[in-house]
């Protein structure tokens, strides 16, 4: 006569969910700090567009607030003295480009006399920053 032993299976942990949960969070990660913009500028009212693109690579953030200062990289700057910075910071970088927030309310004056600067100090690459319009 035969006799049939239950066999006994050990326990084992499934690594193929864990794994999957572990690239989930890697995943969420990785989007929540892409998503994340890394602003040297200081806190703006920017105007809204319907055609903002992201910009790959951030050099110089020239940001002009309503009471009309203006702050290279969060240092507050006068007008008079944009040129030589904003040289003095390109003088490794030919290709230096310039991100430049201005608020709203803004006047247009001073926005084209910053523009001015920009480019004496041998920058031509400048972007116009904006916010996404909501609809």
């Amino acid at each position: 006569m035969k006799i049939k032993l239950n066999n006994i299976k050990k326990a084992r942990i499934d690594i193929i969910p864990l794994i999957d949960i572990i690239f989930l969070l890697l995943i969420f990660f990785i989007y929540t700090m892409l998503s994340m913009s890394v602003h040297k500028g200081v806190e703006l009212s920017l105007p809204k567009s319907a055609f903002t693109q992201s910009v790959d690579k951030e050099d110089i953030s020239v940001s002009i607030k309503k009471n009309n200062s203006v702050y290279i990289n969060k240092i507050k700057t006068r007008l008079s003295e944009m040129t030589r910075i904003l040289s003095e910071k390109t003088k490794t970088d030919k290709n230096a480009t310039a991100l430049l927030f201005a608020d709203k309310n803004v006047e247009y004056d001073l926005l084209f006399k910053v523009i001015d600067k920009i480019k004496e100090a041998g920058i031509y690459k400048i972007s116009l920053q904006a916010e996404e319009k909501g609809e």
